[in-house]
């Protein structure tokens, strides 16, 4: 996209022109004042030959980069193709995709004067890739700023995680293993949730933490752990309901057997007097 066209976006919408950016090889910032030469490129040689990986601090922060949090908003959300093939403009030269259309009062389709930013096809997963690498990066730079963080525990196949304080995912793991772990294994040995295909009786149960965001107090940890609580409890409601059907269905097998019984007896004694 030429400077001016990216310009004009950035008038237009930010927050699309910020994800258009993020896409780029090398992004030009919310300013328009980052130039290639600001990343540092880094070559590896592999098999299939030589890859260059560009370092990505130039845009995080500093006079001419995105604000960390900024970023951060968008590192919060699952990202899609359909997110990205959605993003429409009505800058001249911005939008590379098709024309976008709507259905009008009588269902016909209309051109609304827009096009979609990306076109379809191998360039939009690419983007697509290349936008959630950058927003995995950012969620790392804002794990190792923070120093109170909350770390969700999926432990085997739960259906929802644990959370937990950490200044790290190290840190969560430890504090897991040493106030957690012992209680979650003999749950799961006892079959209280779905211990997953990891599952053995040495090891316990596996985990997993991963980063949940900064915390902002402690109404975000009984929240989140509610729902987890919540939901052993439901499971255990659905639980108790089929417990009861199945002592209906074990009172009237056993009348049913009763009366085979009694039809059995009966029927001798009517045949061979």
């Amino acid at each position: 996209m030429k400077l001016s066209a990216y310009k004009a976006l950035l008038l237009e919408n930010p927050r699309t022109a910020m994800i258009f950016d993020l896409t780029e090889r090398f992004p030009r910032g919310p300013l328009a004042k980052l130039r290639p030469k600001h990343y540092e490129v880094i070559e590896h040689e592999s098999w299939r030959g030589t890859h260059r990986e560009v370092k990505d601090d130039a845009f995080v922060g500093g006079e001419n980069g995105y604000d960390l949090f900024t970023l951060y908003e968008l590192a919060k959300k699952s990202w899609w193709t359909s997110d990205l093939r959605d993003l429409t403009t009505s800058v001249p030269d911005a939008g590379m995709g098709r024309k976008h259309t709507t259905r009008d009062d009588e269902y016909n389709v209309v051109e609304t004067g827009r096009r979609q930013l990306f076109k379809y096809g191998p360039q939009l997963t690419r983007r697509l890739n290349t936008l959630e690498s950058r927003l995995r990066a950012v969620r790392k730079i804002v794990e190792q700023k923070s120093q109170a963080n909350l770390y969700g525990m999926q432990v085997g196949r739960m259906e929802a995680p644990v959370y937990l304080f950490a200044d790290s995912e190290a840190t969560a793991n430890i504090q897991y293993e040493l106030m957690l772990k012992a209680s979650f294994d003999s749950a799961g040995s006892k079959n209280a949730f779905h211990t997953g295909y990891r599952y053995s009786e040495d090891t316990g149960v596996a985990f997993d933490a991963r980063f949940h965001g900064p915390s902002h107090g402690p109404h975000e940890i009984m929240e989140l752990n509610q729902q987890c609580t919540n939901k052993l409890r439901s499971i255990n409601e659905e639980r108790k309901a089929k417990i009861a059907e199945l002592l209906v269905a074990i009172e009237a097998s056993e009348e049913l057997a009763q009366m085979i019984d009694m039809f059995t007896i009966n029927t001798c004694a009517q045949t061979f007097e």
